[in-house]
């Protein structure tokens, strides 16, 4: 176990890109104990051991683990990540599928749909209409770039803007200058 101590040192600190020297300034200690930790000439002190652990926020199996003991905590970590993403996506995907199926609220979608894009058009037999590139309506889905719909009740009441500010002024101008309650 401890035999693994140096090899896994060495690994951390190239994965880091630091040389023994750069390694000793961060960590406080002279790049001599680096030196021979790594040749495995001495063995890192309690206290030089957990300043080690520190900087590279390493497990005890990143420091003392075999290559293949390093690997397998790797995997095992990787899958409760995935396993956690993967929960977290059923959660969502259920969650939507609720609302889905949720009458008031598919309701509210169809009406905000028509509010905003209008009713589906169809031809005489009851076949949708969708508009091609030139703007005509076809029966033909593989022509279609949308469907085809009647105005949305929100474009009519904002291209009439012009008419209800009109129709408001004179509903003013006859409640300002007409005594409409006591008739």
């Amino acid at each position: 176990m401890i035999e693994n101590f140096a090899p896994n040192l060495i690994r951390l600190r190239k994965q880091k890109g630091l040389s023994q020297k750069e390694l000793a300034q961060e960590l406080g200690i002279s790049s001599q104990t680096i030196s021979n930790i790594e040749n495995q000439s001495a063995y890192p002190t309690f206290t030089n051991l957990e300043k080690i652990a520190g900087f590279f926020n390493a497990s005890p199996t990143d420091l003392f683990g075999t290559p293949q003991q390093i690997q397998l905590e790797k995997a095992v970590f990787e899958t409760d990540e995935y396993s956690d993403k993967a929960s977290t996506i059923l959660k969502a995907s259920n969650a939507i599928s609720e609302l889905e199926y949720d009458k008031n609220f598919q309701n509210l979608i169809n009406d905000l749909l028509f509010l905003t894009r209008g009713y589906q058009l169809y031809d005489s037999r009851g076949e949708e209409l969708y508009r091609d590139n030139d703007g005509k309506l076809t029966t033909e889905v593989e022509e279609a770039i949308e469907m085809a719909r009647g105005n949305a009740p929100l474009d009519l009441i904002l291209g009439s803007e012009e008419k209800i500010n009109e129709m408001f002024e004179k509903v003013r101008y006859i409640s300002d200058h007409f005594d409409i309650e006591n008739k």
